[in-house]
């Protein structure tokens, strides 16, 4: 959008000459100042008149998600009097919406571990599966590129000794079992669902990793989402800058077809939003994305709230 203007700096210009120019479609402020504001509002009336012609897609598109099952996970949670949700957990609410996670499987001993990584394929990921651990990498219980049977049979046992040397009151049940995405150059995004006083529930996205609420890097949008909306919400944040070409990495998607991977997924966490029902079922998932396609989930972890 383009447009002309004139200012006059002081106000003892002939009046003839605003004449001549406002006779040609031409607008004049009295000040700089003063054009800037009204290209402002202009510019602000356009967002606004696109943002009121949005349409999200009917939720009968997508499939029917399983909200008896979700309501049973929740309150037996609650049963127990826990806010958070284990990732097995999470990743079984998040599957009962149709939100796609990474296949993971629970080992309750290290010879177990080894029979799901060689049936998932190496590198895979292990991380601690307690109900009294929110964050992982504070006790050490996370370990990625784990390459070969021995591996994983040490990397177990360190990691159960050193939960229950650090955590001694912690629960604990097993190590989960995931293979790695294979894909290099990756950038761990986030997209969630969080509660907003006073609009409620409200989709987020932003910057993922451990170092997530230190960069601070979120943007909210009030559901449902479509493709522009979508769109829209990344581009509010520092980090959709990394989903270009970035040092060398290929970019995620090229043009306005970007936000693609994660409109889906934000169409997920809308049934979940419209589907609470007074809890609050999914507070954080983590992604990582790469230059194909689909997105790679890396992390996902929920919370409940009564």
């Amino acid at each position: 959008m383009t447009g002309v203007g004139s200012t006059f700096h002081s106000s003892r210009e002939p009046v003839c000459f605003r004449k001549v120019i406002n006779d040609a479609g031409i607008a004049t402020f009295r000040s700089p100042e003063a054009a800037v504001d009204a290209f402002s509002n202009i510019a602000l009336f356009y967002q606004n008149q696109q943002l009121l012609q949005q349409t999200p897609p009917p939720l009968s598109q997508l499939g029917k998600p399983d909200q008896a099952g979700a309501h049973i996970l929740i309150e037996s949670v609650l049963a127990e009097r826990r806010k958070v949700l284990t990732e097995m957990e999470s990743k079984a609410l998040l599957a009962a919406f149709h939100i796609p996670i990474t296949h993971t499987i629970l080992a309750r001993s290290p010879n177990e571990a080894i029979l799901i990584a060689r049936q998932l394929g190496y590198p895979v990921a292990l991380k601690i599966d307690s109900p009294d651990i929110a964050h992982k990498s504070d006790v050490q219980g996370a370990a990625l590129d784990v390459l070969n049977a021995a591996s994983v049979r040490d990397t177990y046992n360190d990691m159960i000794a050193t939960v229950r040397r650090l955590r001694p009151e912690a629960r604990i049940n097993g190590v989960t079992i995931q293979k790695m995405s294979g894909k290099k150059r990756g950038r761990e995004l986030y997209i969630g669902m969080v509660t907003n006083q006073p609009s409620g529930p409200v989709i987020t996205f932003g910057a993922g990793g451990t170092m997530i609420e230190l960069i601070d890097d979120r943007a909210v949008e009030l559901p449902p989402l479509n493709q522009f909306l979508s769109q829209r919400l990344i581009q509010r944040v520092r980090s959709a800058d990394t989903l270009g070409e970035w040092r060398g990495a290929p970019p995620c998607q090229a043009g306005s077809d970007r936000a693609h991977p994660f409109a889906g997924l934000g169409n997920g966490v809308r049934i979940t939003a419209t589907a609470r029902n007074g809890h609050q079922p999914a507070d954080r998932r983590r992604i990582r994305s790469t230059s194909s396609r689909r997105p790679h989930r890396r992390r996902s972890s929920g919370a409940v709230a009564p």
